[in-house]
């Protein structure tokens, strides 16, 4: 129901899927509904199967939430990370209390 930070949903968007999801908490930092995944509610199944029928006929649908969920993504890439925690480090390690 609720997690930090959602690395199963980053990952199948790495892998180019379309990202069917709850509102978890940790998700919603990449996920944006109807942009880069279809977002249901959770424990409604009527929702659930709405969201999975607009997926399976909807073509063009799929193909727009996989490339901007691939996109959103290489934001989150090993590489970007680490430039982004290296800048960190630099920044604490140059911290002066006065």
């Amino acid at each position: 129901m609720y997690e930090s930070f959602c690395l199963p949903v980053l990952e199948a968007m790495t892998c180019g899927a379309a990202i069917i999801t709850t509102n978890n908490g940790g998700n919603m930092d990449f996920v944006r509904e109807n942009e880069n995944a279809l977002i249901i509610e959770k424990d409604n199944i009527e929702d659930i199967v709405n969201k999975i029928e607009k997926l399976l006929n909807d073509k063009k649908l799929k193909n727009f939430l996989v490339k901007n969920g691939v996109e959103e993504s290489v934001q989150y890439s090993w590489n970007n990370t680490i430039e982004k925690i290296d800048k960190y480090y630099h920044e604490i390690a140059h911290y002066v209390i006065e």
